[in-house]
């Protein structure tokens, strides 16, 4: 059943993980001067994600091959992931971050706070989706199934923050006029619906024991809760326990560890999945970052009464297109990453033409190539993880989840570098065409 209590929970997983990085870049007009490109607040956002979940594969990899794949309580249940830990951490960090994104400071000490909740949003990532592994048993047709689950919870639930985050800037600030600063507090909350879940929602995990693998005294020892964790998100019974042997195993005889074991993994998963998602993530965050901004129209041609609130529009009608498409992977199924990648180079194109030339006529057919936009970006996403998780092997599967994660924070930091320079480079072309629109709040 789609709407099994492993999809609600994942649902939340995604939709808490990714609602302040969504309401951190709609409110990024508010959080810098007008003049300063809104991608310096992007990158910030997303630079410290993408560091930490390229590392985080490494570090992994050190605990398995120091510790043993069955060395220790937690190594018996995943390649050394401490989860009830990684999700305090998740709690605090953005929880703080977005706190200080609100108090009336220097501009450094707002970005500190984005860069807190940006480490949060990238630690989420890679641990829900690895948590995703153990809902599965390996490699069957209900592992498909199940793992599925999983997956489309996580994806429909940040393709709903995008919505929920975007529509509460919208919403509060622009139709309501809270000022956005109270906005940002309250939403300081959300994160704490991630230990309820976790401790109180989530229901046993599906993985099966390896039939390779037998289940040592510390798996026991957790099975009869004498773990210390109140950890029954991940082991309640013997026969939903995956402790990874062949992984742990492979890692822990290597001499080499990292780079002579999972980096041609890496490689193997580059063209097949990581490359094309990239492509997909710089070509959107371009448009909404450095293209976006300046895609203006004169107030009177336009529902709004501030230039700001153009922005604030064009974010909330992308999480829409990302929103339906990043929910309908269970229907529509595209197995041609790289389709999605060459359209929404073409996209960027179209977007980067009309800021130039105003060659559109209105802000409504706008709002339409970005409600596009979105849906080619959402699509994106729940296919190349639905794919993952179909054609990697079970025992692969949770490295490949958190390895591909990386994907979609490359491309969007490598949309952060070219957008400081393209937003001013078409603000100014603008001006010097008798257009100052993009200079305005």
């Amino acid at each position: 059943m789609l709407l099994s209590r492993t999809f609600i929970s994942f649902f939340i997983f995604g939709l808490i993980n990714n609602v302040l990085y969504v309401v951190i870049l709609t409110a990024a007009h508010d959080l810098v001067p007008p003049t300063t490109p809104k991608s310096l607040v992007l990158l910030a956002d997303i630079l410290p994600a993408f560091l930490l979940k390229l590392c985080l594969p490494l570090f992994v990899t050190k605990l398995a091959s120091t510790n043993g794949a069955v060395d220790s309580k937690r190594q018996s249940v995943s390649l050394g992931i401490n989860y009830p830990l990684r999700l305090a951490m998740i709690v605090l960090l953005s929880s703080v971050g977005i706190i200080l994104t609100s108090l009336p400071v220097p501009l450094f000490i707002v970005l500190g706070g984005v860069v807190l909740a940006s480490l949060s949003s990238g630690l989420g990532e890679t641990t829900f989706l690895q948590l995703s592994h153990y809902y599965s048993t390996n490699g069957s047709t209900k592992a498909l199934k199940s793992t599925n689950v999983a997956i489309h919870g996580w994806s429909s639930g940040t393709g709903g923050a995008g919505l929920v985050g975007a529509g509460l800037v919208l919403v509060f600030t622009t139709i309501i006029k809270v000022p956005i600063d109270w906005v940002l507090r309250c939403c300081a909350l959300m994160p704490f619906f991630h230990l309820w879940v976790f401790y109180g929602y989530l229901p046993a995990p599906t993985l099966n024991v390896s039939s390779s693998c037998s289940v040592n005294e510390d798996v026991e020892d957790l099975i009869d809760g004498t773990n210390g964790y109140s950890d029954h998100a991940l082991v309640e019974n013997p026969a939903l326990v995956d402790i990874n042997c062949e992984a742990g195993e492979n890692l822990s005889n290597s001499k080499n560890g990292f780079f002579a074991i999972l980096l041609p993994k890496i490689r193997q998963y580059f063209f097949i999945y990581m490359l094309p998602l990239s492509v997909v993530y710089f070509a959107e965050y371009v448009i909404n970052q450095g293209v976006a901004p300046t895609m203006l129209f004169p107030l009177t041609e336009t529902p709004f009464t501030t230039f700001r609130d153009s922005y604030v529009a064009y974010g909330t009608i992308y999480q829409v297109g990302v929103f339906i498409s990043r929910s309908s992977g269970s229907v529509i199924r595209l197995k041609n990453l790289y389709l999605l990648g060459f359209l929404q180079v073409i996209n960027l194109a179209v977007c980067i033409l009309q800021s130039i030339f105003m060659f559109v006529p209105n802000i409504w057919i706008v709002f339409i190539i970005i409600l596009y936009e979105g849906l080619l970006g959402g699509a994106g996403y729940v296919n190349t993880f639905m794919s993952v998780s179909e054609e990697v092997e079970s025992h692969e599967r949770e490295f490949a989840l958190g390895c591909v994660g990386i994907s979609d924070s490359f491309g969007i930091v490598m949309a952060a570098g070219i957008s400081l320079w393209l937003e001013p480079t078409l603000c100014h072309f603008q001006v010097d065409s008798g257009r100052d629109w993009c200079t305005l709040k």
